[in-house]
């Protein structure tokens, strides 16, 4: 609908923007000191334990791995929570709960590999760009994922991150597997997904602002030319991008 209206109104294809994530490096923190875990060797799930998230999966996975290669951080809340830590049982899985905005980005830090193994729920929902995933690329984690439409379109599989099929547990085992033996694989996905995630939030302003000034434009406007509504928003729309021109 919002592709439609935008063709309509300014007789042009709508472009579209991708989304970023603005993330400080910050120290490891309490929660791994808690739950015995140690920087930069263990796995981190964060997202509601809800059945699109596809945590079922993740444990199923990780139950096909040799136990010791691993531990995993599971972050977040959800009505499946009794379920999913029934499944983990004898697994090295921590269930941590909910962080904070504060803690949050200490645990994500120090981690080594983020899963995201998300699926189409029996309703038909599912997962579009979770903004923890452009997180954990920002924070330089291994990133694997689930091949679905929105997550492809941050993650190129073999180059910023490992791309599986949506509920396939022995493709996401496989995966899991090759990062966490294959030195020279580990060493090389970290970095890309860091560079591509750099869409931040100042990337992403400068984005609109520059579709804004295009589209603002006096010429270009359902208002009047001379509406002083319009070249007004035109206005602020120009100063925004020279203020971002001379910070840069």
């Amino acid at each position: 609908m919002v592709q439609i209206s935008y063709r309509e109104t300014f007789a042009a294809p709508a472009k579209y923007i991708h989304y970023g994530a603005e993330v400080e490096p910050r120290p490891p923190g309490p929660t791994l000191a808690a739950f015995g875990l140690k920087p930069q060797v263990y796995l981190l799930f964060v997202g509601r334990l809800v059945e699109k998230k596809g945590v079922s999966v993740l444990l199923e996975a990780l139950s096909l791995l040799d136990q010791g290669a691993y531990d995993v951080c599971v972050v977040g809340d959800g009505p499946l929570r009794a379920s999913l830590t029934k499944q983990a049982a004898g697994l090295p899985v921590s269930f941590v709960g909910v962080l904070g905005r504060e803690a949050l980005p200490a645990e994500r830090g120090a981690a080594s590999i983020a899963v995201f193994p998300s699926v189409p729920a029996a309703s038909g929902d599912q997962d579009g760009l979770p903004v923890a995933l452009l997180e954990a690329m920002s924070s330089g984690c291994a990133v694997v994922a689930s091949d679905l439409p929105g997550l492809r379109d941050a993650i190129e599989d073999g180059q910023s991150g490992l791309l599986t099929t949506p509920g396939s547990a022995k493709e996401l085992a496989e995966a899991l597997r090759r990062l966490l033996l294959d030195p020279d694989l580990y060493a090389q996905l970290p970095t890309a997904p860091a560079t591509r995630a750099a869409g931040s939030a100042r990337a992403l302003g400068g984005a609109h602002d520059l579709l804004l000034a295009e589209k603002c434009r006096p010429d270009r406007c359902g208002l009047r030319a001379h509406h002083p509504l319009r070249q007004q928003r035109h206005g602020r729309a120009l100063q925004r991008l020279a203020a971002d021109a001379v910070q840069k």
